[in-house]
């Protein structure tokens, strides 16, 4: 707030982005959970983290946002996927990746590989990992062939590395936007199941529809066994989000998208 007062003095433009639990309200979350009838990681990560839905954490969340909505000129978040106590507006939040990382790689679809499965968790259960190793271990039990990798606290580079040659990336199932695997999984020409959803982050860019597979957490034995039955699909996907993520997520696109939103909002840069 000290901060926040000094730069308004000087008569300075201040624009928040917010990326998760920094703004994310576990109770404003329970409530559209609620309102969905779905699911969420709230109360899983509640058990190892007491904190978490504590009244001290909630009202640090009340305390953010009020900062936010009194000295910002713009905010960027999600309004779903970080529920919040925000009562200005939000833009949505594009994750930026270097157009020389895309790495589009139609020969890894040939025919006669064998179908290349990833799950990289940052968070066990945020992520949905015991539904997805439910799903991989049904799916071995029916006779389904694949290779399935799981990385656990390993660096960035090595994810980037499996990406390049995996079919299928397992991504989040409680979450409501892609996330920056998402993104990266995305630019690296895969078929993502995730279960982000334009329907209901409607801040995300409604071209994402068909960009992955929305996988929500019910879904994710069905939607691969889908893909195994018909892996066709797979580069389908793999190529449409291949071209969502160029449209939306190099740094020229959000740049374009960031001085759009400065323009809206009387900001100049």
């Amino acid at each position: 707030e000290h901060e926040f007062r000094f730069l308004k003095r000087k008569n300075k433009k201040i624009i928040t982005i917010f990326l998760g639990d920094d703004i994310r309200s576990p109770s404003k979350l329970r409530e559209k959970l609620n309102e969905l009838e779905y699911d969420g990681f709230l109360d899983y990560v509640g058990v190892s983290i007491s904190y978490y839905l504590s009244k001290g954490y909630e009202e640090k969340k009340k305390r953010i946002a009020a900062l936010s909505d009194r000295y910002a000129d713009l905010c960027f978040s999600y309004s779903i996927d970080q529920a919040s106590y925000l009562t200005s507006k939000q833009y949505f939040v594009p994750y930026a990746y270097d157009i020389k990382d895309f790495n589009r790689n139609d020969d890894k679809f040939d025919k006669n590989q064998t179908i290349k499965i990833l799950h990289a968790p940052s968070h066990l259960l945020v992520k949905g990992t015991p539904l997805v190793r439910a799903a991989i271990k049904k799916l071995k039990l029916e006779g389904y062939r694949f290779e399935y990798k799981e990385l656990i606290d390993v660096s960035n580079l090595k994810v980037l590395e499996e990406l390049s040659s995996c079919h299928i990336v397992l991504n989040q199932f409680y979450g409501f936007a892609p996330g920056m695997l998402g993104v990266e999984s995305l630019a690296n020409h895969t078929a993502v199941l995730m279960s982000a959803d334009p329907d209901i982050e409607t801040n995300l860019p409604q071209d994402a529809k068909g960009a992955w597979m929305i996988t929500k957490y019910w879904q994710v034995y069905d939607n691969l066994k889908f893909l195994l039955d018909n892996p066709e699909e797979i580069k389908k996907y793999a190529d449409t989000g291949y071209d969502y993520a160029l449209n939306h997520y190099t740094y020229e696109k959000v740049s374009e998208y960031f001085h759009q939103a400065f323009k809206e909002n009387g900001i100049e840069v």
